[in-house]
């Protein structure tokens, strides 16, 4: 399912608050956000994935074996998932690209992840509907080192055409471009859960939920001895 009609209505004074500025900057990120309002293209490939073999170290997934405690436990008890890659799309990726300033870069970038946030809503939104889903929560390769950034490739396999349909590749590296790309696993759960709450990193500015010991305990067996 390529989910690709999303176009963001945001204006300068929310994005404003986006880039934590005040109303003095206003005049110098009018243009960037008429031009990013005009161009954005956010693309989202998804494809429903049978769940099955799930136990504490692994799950199949429409009959790929995925070798991770942390995915087994998200989707334990599920009969179905939602395998996705979702980009801000090249023509943002290209704004971004021709900024000179730094600055300017910097906040084309913080325009086009907004964008990229704002059509993932909207998809899940959109398969909520059509499958009458509960609220959705993701588990991202890359997050943690039990699921690492590698199994990006296996993900895009799985999904199937997704250069194709999204424009988005994988560099030797295994990262994604456009730059302001993800991917993932959407699932259901009785609660919202978030990649955060398995992350040790205290630090981490991404950070949007606190560490949750117990559930680390539940998923892993034990915090590790540095904690």
């Amino acid at each position: 399912m390529l989910f690709d009609t999303y176009r963001p209505d945001f204006d300068t004074a929310q994005a404003l608050r986006w880039l934590h500025l005040d109303a003095d900057f206003e005049q110098e990120l009018a243009p960037l956000v008429e031009k990013t309002r005009q161009a954005a293209h956010p693309r989202i490939l998804v494809r429903q994935a049978a769940v099955t073999n799930c136990d504490a170290q692994q799950v199949t997934l429409d009959g790929q074996l995925i070798q991770s405690r942390v995915v087994a436990a998200r989707l334990a008890g599920l009969s179905r998932a939602f395998c996705y890659v979702a980009t801000c799309g090249a023509e943002l990726d290209a704004l971004a690209g021709a900024q000179e300033d730094p600055l300017l870069q910097y906040w084309q970038q913080a325009l086009n992840e907004r964008v990229l946030h704002l059509a993932c809503v909207w998809a899940q939104a959109q398969l909520c509907d059509q499958f009458d889903l509960k609220p959705l929560s993701a588990v991202n390769p890359g997050s943690n080192p039990d699921w690492p950034i590698q199994a990006q490739a296996q993900l895009f396999d799985l999904i199937g055409n997704v250069t194709a349909q999204t424009g988005v590749t994988l560099d030797g590296a295994y990262w994604m471009h456009p730059v302001k790309s993800t991917s993932g696993v959407w699932f259901e759960g009785a609660k919202k859960s978030c990649n955060c709450q398995l992350c040790l990193r205290s630090s981490c500015v991404g950070r949007r939920m606190p560490f949750d010991p117990q559930q680390y305990r539940t998923v892993f067996g034990a915090l590790p001895v540095h904690s």
